[in-house]
């Protein structure tokens, strides 16, 4: 291939990169206030578009790159469609799909959100190269630049929207403080170890420098630690990798301190060592609940998993008796806080192994890149390895969320497609490949735009959907709230029936507007909305309670008693649902199931108030 051709094909690489990272970049950011989830949604439909555009270049670069794919590039591909075919198994064991698909309200972490990353994961591995750094490191600074600035704007009371919030106010892009303190430190991290990049003008590498300081400000004034400990995990990973990798002779002087300080913030995040006034929070003891739970989700259906983000669906299920009487008995969780116990409990245990098999891969290609590259490449492929590592450490604790999980996949993928590349550079070039891939480019040029033409026709449609159900959500709770609801009656049950017709309208969204029809008098409609959508969600704990309020206000006892057994059966730590069953059985006259239900409460909520007025509400007397 002649230098002109090559620069060619680069330059139309470099396009695709382009709208590749402006995806990541939009993904990073966009957040619409008019809808009921202003973050989530949106950042899902950028990144189902931006995925369904690179899925033909996925697609055609099989066919281009006519050579054998590498071991582990072999292996990576595998994994890779393996995760999304195991978890598409599991999402037909998932007993609400949609939920499956489009994902836990508030969440969006659906079959969509995945198989979208996987996508973009999957076309780095593919075209990633030194080529591109530029460009990243570029896109990187003004992103962190615009966060940055955003965060303090909203630290200092200054942000521009009025939100609704109750943690504290630095919440950037992503509507909680510790997703935003999160991604800020990934960015903190990339900019700062930018700045040793010597390939990178000056003028990126000044700006980066700057950018450091309102980026870190915002991240100790988010009062979230998770920030922190991204960013020293990852300075001391890079620390000491460049150390070894160098061979340097103070290399084991700086190990050993490293491992002893890292060893010492972990036991002080558990509350032991010297540290524990510093880094331990409650919201660490109370993630060991919802390990634990997740865990035993897993247990109870090992190869398929509960259902694909159907954790909040399972929680009071599985969780501990020492969790309600800690937190209170309506507290619940729709995540694991763990990515890992996450996709084992909701997708199963080959879900599990192929992300596990993922990570392991980029961990081992990183630290084989750093073997084969020379000292300046390093420098970038340390920053990303440890920017990568850094949000690794996050994912530990805290939630898949959209807006920083697509950076966990880009750096993954950006880490292999270096490895990758930089093996076939060092590779003997094949001339009969060569012309065999000139044959074949008048095909491939039009596979392309074909494929990705009609990827992207579905994927509109479906955020269509998406963006139509959360506005008219967003409306009916304006509507609700403002006190107008029965001067707009008309108004809100066409919005409510329009929901209804929704084909991927969120079934939690349609409780919401069927209970909103309460206000305006429409309470056989609002049960008709509910009944339906608990026949089709038999195990679903808000219809149940919903039914059981509306049994009771209706004197429909007999009902009322058959629905609250399901939901004991369902939270069998909800002290609350007991006490009023066991109110219903004393009208009944049913003395001795009033003394099992007493006993209930008093075997695991004695001495709380509770089981004070259960003894004097159920007393026989």
């Amino acid at each position: 291939m002649s230098k002109k051709k090559s620069l060619e094909s680069q330059a139309n690489q470099t396009k695709t990169f382009i709208f590749c990272i402006l995806g990541l970049f939009l993904t990073t950011l966009y957040f619409n206030t008019q809808l009921l989830d202003p973050f989530n949604t949106p950042k899902l439909v950028v990144l189902m578009i931006t995925a369904g555009w690179l899925v033909g270049y996925v697609i055609s670069s099989f066919k281009e790159k006519n050579s054998k794919l590498l071991f582990w590039e072999a292996l990576v591909l595998t994994f890779s469609i393996l995760f999304l075919t195991t978890m598409l198994v599991s999402l037909f064991f998932t007993e609400v799909p949609l939920v499956g698909i489009i994902g836990e309200t508030q969440r969006r972490n659906g079959f969509l959100t995945y198989a979208s990353l996987i996508i973009i994961f999957i076309y780095l591995t593919r075209f990633f190269n030194y080529f591109f750094i530029n460009v990243f490191f570029k896109t990187v600074i003004f992103l962190g630049l615009i966060l940055s600035t955003y965060g303090v704007a909203q630290i200092n009371g200054l942000d521009f929207v009025k939100w609704n919030n109750p943690y504290n106010s630095m919440i950037a892009t992503l509507g909680n403080p510790n997703f935003a303190s999160s991604l800020l430190a990934i960015v903190f991290l990339l900019c700062l170890f930018c700045i040793f990049i010597k390939t990178i003008k000056i003028i990126y590498r000044f700006t980066a420098g700057i950018v450091l300081i309102p980026t870190l400000y915002a991240v100790i004034l988010s009062q979230s630690r998770q920030g922190l400990i991204i960013i020293g995990i990852g300075i001391i990973f890079y620390t000491n990798a460049f150390l070894l990798v160098n061979k340097s002779r103070v290399k084991y002087l700086v190990l050993l301190p490293s491992i002893i300080f890292v060893g010492l913030s972990i036991s002080g995040m558990l509350q032991i060592g010297p540290l524990s006034s510093l880094l331990y929070k409650d919201s660490v003891s109370v993630r060991g609940f919802y390990w634990r739970a997740g865990l035993e989700m897993l247990k109870s259906a090992p190869f398929t998993g509960i259902g694909i983000d159907s954790y909040g669906k399972y929680f009071k299920q599985f969780r501990e008796v020492e969790y309600p009487l800690r937190y209170g008995y309506e507290i619940t969780s729709s995540n694991a806080h763990n990515t890992i116990i996450q996709l084992f409990a909701t997708g199963g245990i080959f879900v599990g192994i192929c992300y596990l098999t993922l990570l392991v891969c980029i961990l081992i290609c990183g630290i084989k890149l750093l073997r084969i590259s020379n000292f300046e490449q390093n420098r970038i492929n340390l920053g990303l390895l440890s920017s990568w590592i850094g949000f690794q450490s996050q994912s530990f604790i805290s939630i898949d969320n959209i807006g920083i999980s697509v950076w966990g996949w880009f750096l993954g993928g950006s880490i292999l497609g270096l490895y990758f590349s930089k093996l076939k550079e060092l590779q003997p070039k094949d001339t009969d490949t060569l012309i065999s891939s000139r044959r074949v480019k008048e095909k491939i040029s039009l596979l392309q735009p074909v494929v990705s033409f009609l990827m992207i026709i579905p994927i509109i449609y479906i955020s269509a959907l998406l963006i139509r159900m959360e506005s008219l959500s967003y409306d009916i709770r304006v509507i609700t709230e403002s006190g107008l609801a029965e001067s707009n009656k008309p108004l809100l049950l066409n919005m409510a029936q329009e929901l209804e017709n929704n084909l991927l309208a969120d079934p939690f969204y349609k409780f919401q507007a069927s209970t909103s029809l309460v206000n305006i008098g429409e309470i056989q409609n609002a049960y008709d909305s509910i009944y339906k959508l608990s026949a089709n969600d038999p195990k679903n704990l808000f219809y149940l309670d919903w039914l059981a309020r509306y049994y009771g206000e209706t004197q429909q006892i007999a009902r009322e008693i058959e629905i609250r057994n399901q939901i004991a059966g369902l939270d069998q730590w909800n002290a609350n649902n007991y006490l009023r069953l066991g109110s219903l059985y004393k009208l009944t006259g049913d003395s001795k199931r009033v003394d099992q239900i007493k006993l209930k409460i008093l075997s695991f909520a004695g001495g709380s108030s509770i089981a004070i007025e259960a003894q004097k509400v159920l007393d026989q007397k």
